[in-house]
This record gives structure tokens, sequence and C-alpha cells, in this order.
């Protein structure tokens, strides 16, 4: 159902994007569409976790659970609501993408805990969950920061390659 409602919202708002009738109002119903969808995900993500209780993880997800519901309202009205420390770059946008990112993070680890990957690759597990940390840390340490020069881009790509070139069977 949610997969649905989702992929309905976001067929209507790339309609409206080619449409090119995109103002105000209708950057913020994106935006709105866009937390509420990812929030909707990573509530879902750290449930499955919960759910099976995997040894460890258990308060893991259930913090990243907490991290996404906080973390939308706390987006929602800094994309509704006005002024310099709320605007793009303020404090509350900051402080919204850090949680997401963090909630993302516990997602990710948690859903890799479930899978069961052969004996061989088992000690890969911990080494993707440490990487997806370094990814999250230099990211919420660039949004806060307000760095964006190519070493810390070419940092968080070189983190996202190592941690996609691991292959799994």
């Amino acid at each position: 159902m949610l997969i649905g409602s989702v992929a309905i919202s976001a067929v209507l708002n790339i309609f409206v994007l080619f449409a090119r009738e995109l103002d105000d109002f209708g950057v913020r119903k994106l935006g709105t569409t866009l937390f509420v969808s990812a929030a909707a995900l990573l509530v879902m993500a750290n449930l499955a976790a919960i759910e099976t209780q995997p040894r460890g993880y258990y308060y893991l997800s259930i913090i990243g659970l907490v991290i996404a519901l906080v973390a939308l309202p706390i987006l929602l009205t800094a994309l509704w609501v006005g002024g310099s420390e709320i605007g793009p770059g303020g404090t509350l946008w900051n402080i919204g993408a850090s949680l997401e990112i963090a909630s993302l993070v516990t997602a990710l680890s948690t859903l890799l805990r479930l899978w069961r990957p052969r004996a061989r690759y088992r000690s890969m597990v911990p080494v993707a969950t440490a990487l997806a940390l370094a990814l999250g840390s230099l990211s919420v340490i660039m949004i806060w920061t307000g760095m964006g020069g190519d070493a810390v881009s070419d940092t968080l790509l070189s983190i996202g390659d190592l941690y996609n070139s691991y292959r799994y069977d």
C-alpha cells in the first residue's frame, strides 16, 4: 500500500516537474511528499529489525525509528516556515538532515544484520556497517561545516565505492 502511494505520488510530482508549473507552493508540496516518503521508508526498515529482534541491534533499530519520527516534523517545519535560521542552510535544516542521515545509517545497519550471508562473508557485515557509519558521519560533518570542496566529495565517493565494491553471493 505504501509503495503504491509513493509510486503514484512520484509520478504526479514528475509530471508537475515536466509541466514546469512549479511555484513556491508546488516546491513545498514536492518536498513534503519527499520527506514523508523518506520517513515512512526509514520507519519500515527499522521496524523490520524490531520485529525480528536481532541480537545487539534491537535497541539500535528503536533509536533509528525514533530519530526518523523526530526528523520528519523538523524537516517539515524547515520547509514550510521561512526565516534565515529555518531556510535552506539554516540550523533547522542541518538538524533535520543530520537526523535523517543518522536514521538511514541505523536502518542500513539493522537491515544488514537481518541478512544471513555465507560463512566466509559474515565478517563483511560489521565492515559494511562501519563504512556506512563513516559515510554518514562525513555527510553530517559536511552539512554542519558547509564544506563542499573536492576533498570532501572525493572522500565520500571513495567510501561509497568501498561500500559498493563488496560482492555478496
